[in-house]
């Protein structure tokens, strides 16, 4: 039989630290213990109890190396990505096109002041766009429900406390299960607020521009870097 401090760090006496030999009867300790020799983790589940007339100790040693590792790398794993989306300024979550459900991780639903779990979707949150944009977005869920791999759209959002209306962008990317029906859909959602004022402002001005020269036929939009030209305002 091998007491713990054999088996997991193949010492001849206690460890210093030992928690196991400070316990009373009937008082137990349960705990992961990391051997640096061996670069191994132990759980230990240990028990004070009284057999045959001795003070004894019952305990259970198991191997969990592979399942720390696993947590750590789904730790770290989920650090990256939580700094990814702060620094990118995004916002993502899990929508189920079954229950209708939206679940996001503790900060997934920056700007949009919403908890991390929403019921009832599209009917719960209507109210919070703006009622020009409230057809469209039934359009857009329906789209996800019904399975099409990518829906995006842009939605203006209504004024909320102090804050003015806001514009976000949302793309829905589904996920089909075996039987190629739709299941879950992953989120990802971005304030466009100021390039859509920007877009808006732009618009104007063409406008304006068309307006004082009547002479002028119409204008275009030339993206240098990119080499293209988009359709503008024409009268």
């Amino acid at each position: 039989m091998y007491r713990c401090y054999e088996y997991i760090k193949g010492r001849h006496e206690r460890c210093a630290d030992c928690p196991v030999d400070a316990l009373e009867t009937n008082e137990t300790f349960d705990g992961d213990r990391f051997d640096e020799s061996s670069s191994k983790w132990r759980h230990v589940s240990a028990k004070r109890a009284e057999w045959c007339g001795r003070n004894a100790m019952i305990q259970s040693i198991s191997d969990v190396t592979e399942e720390k590792e696993t947590a750590q790398a789904l730790q770290r794993t989920s650090q990256l990505y939580e700094l990814a989306t702060r620094g990118a300024d995004i916002m993502v979550w899990e929508y189920d096109s079954r229950t209708h459900c939206i679940d996001a991780p503790e900060h997934g639903m920056q700007h949009l002041e919403a908890t991390d779990h929403i019921e009832n979707v599209p009917d719960s949150v209507i109210d919070r766009f703006r009622d020009e944009d409230r057809e469209r977005v039934i359009e857009f869920f329906r789209a996800v429900d019904e399975g099409q791999p990518v829906v995006t759209g842009d939605f203006w959002m209504r004024a909320v406390d102090n804050r003015p209306p806001y514009c976000i962008r949302y793309r829905y990317t589904n996920v089909l299960d075996d039987e190629g029906r739709p299941g879950k859909a992953y989120a990802v959602a971005q304030d466009v607020t100021v390039s859509k004022q920007e877009e808006e402002l732009y618009d104007r001005l063409l406008r304006q521009l068309l307006i004082s020269n009547t002479a002028a036929i119409g204008s275009f939009h030339m993206n240098l870097t990119r080499d293209t030209c988009s359709e503008g305002v024409s009268q």
